[in-house]
C-alpha cells in the first residue's frame, strides 16, 4: 500500500530522488527550515528592567551606608558613655561592599541584555547579604559579657545596636 498523496509521485518522495529530480529540472516543493527544539523566551519588559534597575541602584546604596554606620555599642553598668563603637564594615571586614558593586554590574546586565540568570544572581546576592547582616552582625550586637583585663578588674558589659 502507498501512502503518497494524489498529485505526488513517489520517486520524489525521499531526499535522494529529490536531488536526483533538481538536476534534472523538475521543480520541487522547498525544504522547510529546521525545527528549532528551544522556545523563544519572552523578553523582559522595559518598564521592568528600568525598576530592576532602580531597585538594585538603592539596595546597593543602602548596602554601601550601611558599611560606615555603628553597628553596636559596648556599654557597661558604671557608667554612660559606650566603652566601645563598632561599625558594620569592621565588624565583617566591608564584604558588603564588593556585593553591592558587583549587584550594580549585573543590574546593567539585565537592563541591557535582559537575561533571567543574571536577575537570578542579583537575588542571590542579596540573599548573601542577609545571611551575612543575619549570621555574623545580629549576633554580637546582642551579645552580654566581661569587658575589661585582669588589671582593671573585669564589669559586665553588653552590646546594644545602635545606628549613628
Amino acid at each position: 500500500m502507498n501512502d503518497t498523496p494524489p498529485g505526488t509521485k513517489s520517486e520524489y518522495s525521499s531526499p535522494r530522488r529529490a536531488n536526483q529530480a533538481s538536476a534534472a529540472g523538475v521543480e520541487t516543493a522547498p525544504a522547510r527550515p529546521p525545527v528549532q527544539s528551544r522556545r523563544a523566551r519572552p523578553e523582559l519588559a522595559r518598564g521592568l528592567r528600568v525598576g530592576i534597575l532602580a531597585g538594585t541602584l538603592l539596595g546597593s546604596l543602602l548596602l554601601i551606608v550601611a558599611e560606615f554606620t555603628t553597628l553596636f555599642e559596648v556599654h557597661v553598668a558604671t557608667t554612660v558613655h559606650p566603652i566601645k563603637t563598632v561599625t558594620a564594615g569592621s565588624h565583617h571586614s566591608y564584604a558588603l561592599i564588593p556585593i553591592a558593586l558587583f549587584a550594580l554590574a549585573l543590574a546593567v546586565g539585565v537592563v541591557r541584555d535582559g537575561s533571567r540568570p543574571t536577575l537570578l544572581a542579583i537575588g542571590l546576592l542579596g540573599i548573601v547579604a542577609l545571611v551575612i547582616a543575619l549570621v555574623a552582625d545580629l549576633p554580637d550586637a546582642n551579645a552580654s559579657g566581661l569587658a575589661g583585663s585582669g588589671v582593671n578588674h573585669f564589669v559586665n558589659a553588653s552590646s546594644n545596636p545602635s545606628i549613628r
